[in-house]
């Protein structure tokens, strides 16, 4: 008894002991497992029900596996220049030898970006899914500018790594990964003539955010990149005939600061912890942080040396995130939108370019975010346009010439006219006994804008659902 009561005082013993459990709601449990992830059928929700908010998070936060779910492509792990000496040996002229590995490596971009999309959809780990996506969100790079599809594969690979891992890891290797060398021109980044793109985007998006450095920080920290470039084989090297090893002066610091040194720096600043802290609000709790909580949960993160697991677990028991007032205050990216459909409804498809496609139309071309700052989110996923093209997307998606509840596989639904089947049809899925009430509370955060028709039958009642701008919230 005395080893079981260890560490507990007895008044929280008795609190512990008197405090009824309070089980997750169906609508709690949907908000915790769709922020966290993407939506989910009900089954999924089902399982969690009996658990109270501390057990539901220690669940979520135990269950947090990196690998991908699908094998890479065979070509992802190849000699990164294999293709170049491969179409080099054919003696053709250099344009056409410049020609064909461009063709092949936007061939295997395309062959990524489906990819990335299945891994979304497939895996049993949506947690791990969004801090992946999140992280490419906040350390850009696009296929436009690197022209590699197997450094952006490498680059994915690390962040889906350390995805829940340590923040110092991931800035430690974001400035030596050859995909981002490539993306912010730090191969030009010599003593003589600094280049001073990656220093800039270091500091301003990837750390500390503006208002916490001024522009002699910013050629400092550009000299103490200098020379951090890439070998022939495209691989990091530090090319030390470019590196300037002279004095520098960053936040106030003197000394011979390397890119490494840069780094350590950075993390001493109290502006990069809230800097982190404020991003994961915005994109698990409200477009708006609150600045004290800010504050101290950035304290936290330091105490832990940068630890974003425990982080996370701050954020997913604070009062904060579980407030009504901030459900249904965040829009669905074009991946949480597309790859959540695909989920909730368990459908299974035969071809994923037709999805990559149309989210390019909703504004989100996975490998070619539209620059540094990456998608700006929120609302500016919905204009006319792109609401419409979401609409219209999950028209087609839920609908077929023998409606959803037939059965199949989905087939083109952007070629062949939105022809698209589920493996599960909504009455087993969302079963024919279910209230109508719980049915609307596991597909929408809050009560519908558009009234049901009269009369309508359970299928169009979750297709009405679905095609509500509700559904587009979470």
């Amino acid at each position: 008894m005395g080893k079981w009561i260890r560490g507990l005082s007895v008044l929280s013993l008795l609190l512990a002991v008197a405090a009824p459990v309070q089980a997750l709601t169906d609508a709690q449990a949907r908000h915790l497992l769709v922020r966290s992830g993407f939506d989910r059928p009900p089954a999924d929700y089902q399982r969690w029900l009996k658990a109270d908010r501390e057990e539901a998070v220690a669940r979520l936060l135990s269950d947090t596996r990196t690998d991908p779910a699908l094998a890479a492509p065979d070509w992802a792990e190849a000699p990164v220049l294999s293709v170049y000496n491969e179409v080099q040996r054919s003696g053709e002229p250099r344009a056409q030898v410049s020609k064909r590995v461009r063709q092949q490596q936007s061939q295997w971009q395309r062959e990524l970006e489906e990819w990335l999309l299945a891994n979304t959809v497939l895996s049993e780990h949506p947690l791990a899914e969004r801090m992946t996506a999140f992280w490419h969100n906040r350390f850009t790079s696009s296929f436009t500018k690197v022209g590699n599809a197997q450094l952006l594969y490498r680059q994915h690979m690390f962040l889906r790594r350390h995805a829940l891992g340590n923040f110092e890891t991931l800035l430690r290797g974001i400035v030596r990964d050859p995909a981002m060398l490539i993306y912010l021109d730090n191969r030009q980044n010599r003593k003589d003539h600094p280049n001073e793109n990656l220093a800039r985007e270091l500091l301003e998006l990837f750390s500390l955010g503006e208002g916490h450095y001024t522009e002699q920080d910013i050629r400092e920290a550009a000299r103490a990149l200098s020379g951090w470039s890439l070998d022939g084989d495209l691989a990091f090297q530090i090319r030390t005939r470019q590196h300037d090893a002279g004095e520098k002066v960053i936040f106030g610091q003197r000394g011979r600061f390397d890119g490494d040194d840069l780094v350590s720096l950075i993390l001493q600043q109290p502006a990069t912890a809230e800097f982190l802290v404020a991003a994961l609000w915005r994109e698990f709790i409200s477009p708006q942080p609150d600045p004290q909580l800010v504050s101290r949960w950035a304290a936290q993160l330091r105490e832990q040396h940068y630890e974003i697991q425990p982080l996370l677990e701050t954020i997913f028991l604070s009062d904060a995130f579980w407030d009504p007032r901030h459900r249904g205050v965040l829009i669905k990216s074009p991946l949480q939108l597309v790859a959540g459909t695909l989920r909730a409804f368990s459908i299974a498809p035969r071809d994923y370019r037709p999805l990559v496609v149309a989210m390019r139309r909703m504004g989100q071309w996975l490998l070619n975010p539209p620059n540094v700052k990456g998608w700006p989110g929120y609302t500016d996923w919905i204009d006319a346009s792109r609401w419409l093209t979401r609409r219209s997307f999950l028209h087609r998606l839920l609908s077929t010439p023998q409606g959803p509840a037939q059965g199949g596989a989905m087939d083109n639904p952007m070629r062949s006219g939105g022809v698209l089947q589920t493996d599960a049809a909504p009455p087993a899925l969302y079963g024919t006994g279910m209230a109508r009430s719980r049915l609307q509370s596991l597909l929408l955060v809050s009560a519908p804008v558009q009234p049901l028709p009269p009369g309508a039958t359970r299928e169009a009642t979750i297709k009405h659902w679905a095609l509500d701008p509700v559904y587009q919230l979470y």
